[in-house]
């Protein structure tokens, strides 16, 4: 019985992942703070480090200033996707924003397999679902927002289990 439900999660998640995909797919625009974050991450692997190439516009010299306006995780993550695109910076964004919503998802499961929960598995499909096809507050979110809410999740996980004194 256990196996049969571990199943229909997994196809749960797939259907909203795939869902959300279509979604990210078909109306996503590449915002400023991504293209800032991937461009200096392209540098970084052309051996430029994690700096961006400024023009003066006075007198059209050119400079490169670092940007360490944001943490270095999401730049650092997006590494392997822009070696597998070529450094395809638009598609790598895009891959990247969907294994952020998968590691959103694995957080939310871990939080709710941390607690005695009744129904547990279709609590967990229902919030799948939910985030899936929710229209504003998941789907606007960038790549390094999802990844901080799943962070936060996973926080708040470890702690509350930590001073409840079990240990999963």
């Amino acid at each position: 019985m256990m196996k049969g439900r571990l199943i229909a999660l997994v196809a749960i998640l797939f259907v909203s992942t795939a869902i959300y995909a279509y979604q990210v797919f078909t109306t996503h625009r590449v915002g400023s703070d991504d293209l800032m974050q991937i461009g200096t991450t392209v540098n970084f692997l052309e051996g430029r480090g994690f700096n961006q190439l400024y023009a003066e516009p006075t007198s059209f010299e050119t400079a490169r200033v670092r940007i360490d306006m944001w943490p270095y995780v999401y730049r650092i993550s997006a590494i392997p996707f822009l070696v597998l695109t070529d450094k395809d910076v638009e598609l790598s964004i895009l891959w990247l924003k969907i294994f952020s919503f998968l590691f959103l998802l694995g957080s939310i499961a871990y939080f709710f397999y941390s607690y005695s929960i009744a129904h547990l598995s279709a609590t967990i499909a229902y919030v799948f679902l939910f985030a899936a096809i929710t229209y504003s507050p998941i789907k606007y979110m960038s790549g390094v927002d999802l990844m901080a809410c799943g962070t936060s999740i996973l926080a708040i996980s470890f702690l509350a289990n930590y001073f409840s004194g079990e240990r999963k």
